[in-house]
């Protein structure tokens, strides 16, 4: 076994990747299908500027230096959202009153939560600060001309130690392929343990689970989403530990070298992880995201006094009012999350 996972190892540090498959950063140079760009062209005057323009060099720029893939595509995302459902297609229409007002047109229709709204809103601004940066436009009014919206307080649910049960039994003895079960009962360990984002959690590579010859201990490294590229180390539990190398070894060896794949060795993606938690959220009864987990975290380290700014490093927050509201707007808990999480495969918590 550690034989095995020090040749994969060794494969990622001198290739990049554990097996060479389709680069992940191309499938992002795609704006939209060339078809619907056709389409929503023929809407834009002509002394206006598609979005869609200098997309390519978008992608090449943020890959050239290191930033994250899942923030590059969320930006492609919102944008799609906006061309697709909002009727905005140029650079100068984002610029304009017509956007805020496509937006909250937006917001109402489907109810979208202020968050979401608030994430539209930075993924055009990160896209046209950049435009302006590099010289494609004069200027970017996002900012002054559309505030960000402040969702309404209040009270947010968290994990109870009976659902932490329920959860992790579930995906136990789930009826299904054992790389699955190993799968899938990682994504949730980690979680929990750690507290990730989504994006974090699907950005993570199979190397970034690994023996540290300084700590003198296994590790798990976290590239943090919203920190611009600081990274967060957390010691791995020994209960993890065994999962992931159970998981290793049932793992395709070929195709993408992040951490979580499918059967075909391609990344989980956003809506496969979504997917996932409908599945146990239908099996157990109980709604199932990674932010709920997120609460649980943050709310249970405060529980055991733990301080703001220690939970606010934990997480990857980067600001502690952002810490504070997860503490205050956090229903009551019970237990004690990190040995929940220690006791899960160690026999405290027995399959049923």
């Amino acid at each position: 076994m550690q034989a095995h996972l020090e040749t994969q190892k060794n494969n990622t540090a001198n290739n990049g990747v554990f097996f060479p498959g389709i680069n992940e950063w191309d499938k992002l140079l795609e704006f939209l299908p060339q078809e619907e760009q056709i389409r929503f062209g023929a809407e834009i005057k002509n002394d206006e500027m598609p979005l869609w323009d200098h997309w390519e060099e978008y992608v090449r720029f943020n890959q050239r230096y290191g930033k994250s893939l899942s923030t590059v595509n969320s930006v492609r995302n919102g944008l799609r959202v906006i061309v697709r459902h909002m009727g905005v297609y140029s650079v100068e229409s984002l610029n304009s009153r017509e956007f805020r007002d496509s937006l909250e047109q937006y917001q109402d229709v489907t109810s979208v939560s202020a968050s979401t709204f608030n994430t539209y809103r930075k993924n055009a601004n990160s896209y046209l600060i950049w435009l302006k940066r590099e010289g494609f436009i004069q200027d970017n009014y996002i900012k002054g001309s559309m505030p960000k919206v402040t969702e309404k307080e209040r009270e947010q649910d968290c994990y109870s130690q009976s659902e932490i049960h329920a959860i992790t039994n579930i995906l136990v003895n789930r009826d299904s392929e054992p790389f699955y079960r190993k799968r899938d009962l990682l994504i949730f360990q980690l979680q929990c343990y750690t507290g990730l984002r989504n994006v974090e959690l699907l950005d993570m590579n199979l190397d970034d689970i690994y023996w540290s010859s300084t700590e003198q201990k296994w590790m798990i490294k976290v590239d943090g989403k919203k920190q611009k590229g600081r990274v967060r180390y957390y010691p791995c539990p020994k209960s993890l530990r065994h999962l992931y190398e159970e998981f290793v070894l049932l793992r395709p060896k070929y195709g993408s070298n992040k951490l979580l794949v499918g059967t075909d060795g391609q990344a989980m993606t956003r809506n496969s992880l979504n997917s996932l938690y409908k599945r146990l959220s239908k099996d157990t009864g109980i709604r199932i995201s990674g932010h709920r987990v997120r609460r649980y975290v943050a709310t249970e380290l405060n529980r055991q006094n733990v301080s703001v700014p220690v939970i606010m490093r934990h997480l990857g927050h980067t600001r502690s009012s952002t810490t504070e509201r997860y503490i205050k707007r956090s229903g009551s808990l019970t237990g004690v999350s990190t040995a929940i999480l220690e006791g899960l495969y160690s026999g405290k918590l027995k399959a049923q």
